[in-house]
């Protein structure tokens, strides 16, 4: 069966029934977690790690190492998921989202590396902007070929040279990784057509700053899955996890939104707890509706609430564990402003630490109001693309309830954790509830 730290769930269970293509991803996953973070995702003594490997989900790698791109983190977790149907069906499947990532990157100049395993990666990308740069017929075919060939005997030299001083596992294991990488970048290069790529398109800033300081984040477009799946936290309404798709990039809010910038669009704040940089409250859904009205107005740009999904993608920021730093919650205090450490108040914005997409105060400080209405089974139903949340025709059978999101400063570890469904009636003020907004294009 292999060593317990690369065995999936359903191998350690010996349940051999259940192993199929997807045990390998999960171990493909695994090596390349530690690629990425020169750790193992589960470490201990044997007994440990097989519990952590049946019940809990790995930290996601730009915890470990925050420098590492959460998009491959995201490619890397989706690998290692504890559930096989939130993995990668298959290695193809693997490949294609591996590739997609490589070429981006290569594309965007962002591999400049001078030895390892990515200048492998970079020598691969080279020769891909060169082929697809150039005027190129079938004649040239010969010599594309001869350059790949190339690449792959480099390859072998650089994974040997970088893997002599670690152990041979190790070594081997980063090889297996590598080489896949090359292989998917040459395959797509060399099964594709030979004309030259299309010019660059200039897309949006990857980072603004609007007209009132309100700072915001452009979100990628992508997977993930939402809800939660069988943990001691998990409440009914969570599930079942469920593939969603973000099909456009949207900016989202790095902080929630705070006193001075509610005065600066309302002319006066609402807030029980005083301070320019705290997070206004005391705000009902409505108060936090007209908010992205007249802020839409005097930017000339659409503003708004975000839905649930779109709440939990961003907090996710590629991972699938209880919060998104991992599964610990003894850690929660670096970044929830929570009922353990909060003293009944809530605190300026921004001054625990960020999630992987860089946004602030996910979990804790006040609840954020979603756009969407609550129904206790809308997740059995949700569709996959871009979900709304029910339809606004339900709105008085449920009881005019909307979802707030993160959980506050009175709040529990549990009810802050990503998955978590809060309700409030949307006439409701209360000191736990704020919001936070996203800039949206096409709505």
């Amino acid at each position: 069966m292999g060593t317990l730290m690369y065995m999936s769930p359903e191998q350690a269970q010996l349940s051999g029934l259940d192993v199929d293509t997807r045990s390998d991803v999960y171990s493909l996953g695994v090596l390349l977690y530690e690629l990425l973070t020169g750790e193992l995702p589960f470490e201990g003594p044997i007994a440990a790690v097989l519990g952590q490997v049946l019940t809990q989900e790995p930290p996601p790698p730009s915890s470990c190492r925050p420098d590492r791109d959460p998009r491959l983190g995201a490619v890397c977790l989706k690998m290692v998921a504890k559930r096989r149907e939130d993995r990668y069906d298959s290695m193809y499947a693997v490949a294609d989202a591996l590739a997609g990532y490589l070429f981006e990157k290569t594309r965007s100049g962002a591999f400049l590396p001078n030895s390892g395993p990515h200048k492998i990666a970079a020598d691969a990308s080279s020769t891909y902007k060169i082929s697809n740069s150039d005027e190129e017929t079938k004649r040239n075919r010969r010599k594309r070929v001869s350059e790949a060939s190339a690449i792959v005997k480099r390859s072998f030299g650089t994974v040997q040279d970088w893997a002599t001083p670690r152990k041979k596992l190790l070594g081997i294991a980063i090889a297996a990784v590598v080489l896949l990488f090359v292989a998917c970048m040459i395959a797509i290069q060399f099964l594709g057509d030979s004309k030259p790529a299309p010019p660059k398109v200039v897309g949006p800033p990857s980072n603004i700053t609007n007209n009132i300081g309100m700072r915001l984040v452009l979100l990628p477009a992508g997977d993930f899955s939402m809800g939660e799946s069988e943990t001691q936290y998990a409440f009914d309404d969570e599930r079942p996890r469920h593939l969603v798709t973000m099909t456009t990039p949207f900016y989202m809010g790095v902080h929630e939104v705070t006193q001075k910038e509610y005065v600066a669009v309302m002319g006066k704040t609402p807030s029980f707890f005083r301070s320019d940089n705290q997070p206004v409250e005391s705000v009902s859904w409505d108060d936090a509706r007209e908010f992205c009205r007249k802020l839409s107005v005097q930017e000339d740009f659409v503003y708004r609430l975000p839905t649930e999904a779109e709440w939990e993608y961003a907090c996710r920021a590629g991972s699938t564990t209880s919060w998104h730093f991992g599964n610990d919650a003894e850690i929660l205090s670096r970044y929830a402003w929570s009922s353990d450490i909060a003293g009944g108040a809530t605190a300026e914005v921004g001054h625990l630490k960020a999630n992987g997409f860089g946004l602030f105060d996910m979990h804790g400080n006040v609840s954020e109001w979603c756009s969407d209405w609550y129904r206790f089974n809308y997740f059995s139903e949700s569709p996959v693309a871009d979900p709304q949340g029910p339809n606004q025709d339900d709105a008085a059978r449920l009881g005019y309830t909307k979802v707030v999101r993160g959980g506050s400063w009175d709040s529990t570890a549990a009810t802050c954790r990503s998955a978590y469904r809060g309700t409030s009636s949307m006439m409701v003020r209360t000191t736990r509830t704020g919001f936070r907004v996203g800039r949206f294009v096409g709505d």
